[in-house]
């Protein structure tokens, strides 16, 4: 459901729907409910949760610039670890005190996310290489390349596939397994 909503409507709303359907999951299992469906409702609940988890990876790995990709996303996962270990001890003794507070909490924090959400980039802004040359945001063209800083979503033109250019792609050397394919594809065949 994640990937075909990133694929119609983008990254940030696809987030903020997932963020607003987990805290409404929240708070409608504060109601009086038949077993079968809290159940359910816990399930979708927890299921909009992933969603909008597994939306914030993808976004996250689009937002940073290829030469910076690796440490945002160390950042990113430092920051999770800390809020789930900070989420952890701090709504657990809520939890004890009054179920209602701590389901609040969490739905207050989902529909806070959600609104955050709206502050995050639409696209990697142009970062300086490795050799001092500046690269678009998906390090050399592309749909990021393309539309990056424009404001604008990337037409069909751009979503089509490249061949990469020479730049960016990496040499064959002796050792690779594709030295010996691609030397036959240029060599005359004697039959």
């Amino acid at each position: 459901m994640a990937a075909l909503l990133l694929e119609r409507l983008g990254g940030r709303p696809t987030i903020q729907i997932f963020f607003c359907a987990a805290g409404a999951g929240m708070l409608l299992l504060l109601a009086p409910l038949p077993a079968a469906l809290g159940l359910t409702l816990l399930c979708a609940t927890r299921a909009a949760a992933l969603g909008f988890n597994q939306s914030l990876w993808v976004v996250a790995a689009q937002t940073f610039p290829t030469p910076v990709r690796a440490t945002g996303l160390g950042l990113v996962t430092c920051f999770a670890r800390l809020a789930g270990i900070a989420a952890a001890n701090s709504l657990a003794p809520l939890w004890g005190a009054s179920r209602l507070a701590a389901i609040a909490v969490c739905a207050g924090g989902s529909a806070l996310a959600a609104a955050l959400v709206g502050f995050l980039p639409r696209r990697a802004a142009a970062a300086p290489a490795a050799g001092g040359e500046v690269l678009p945001a998906d390090g050399g063209g592309g749909v990021a390349g393309a539309a990056a800083g424009s404001g604008r979503e990337p037409d069909e033109a751009e979503l089509q596939p490249r061949t990469p250019s020479p730049r960016t792609t990496p040499p064959l050397d002796a050792s690779s397994p594709h030295q010996e394919e691609a030397s036959a594809a240029i060599r005359p065949v004697d039959d």
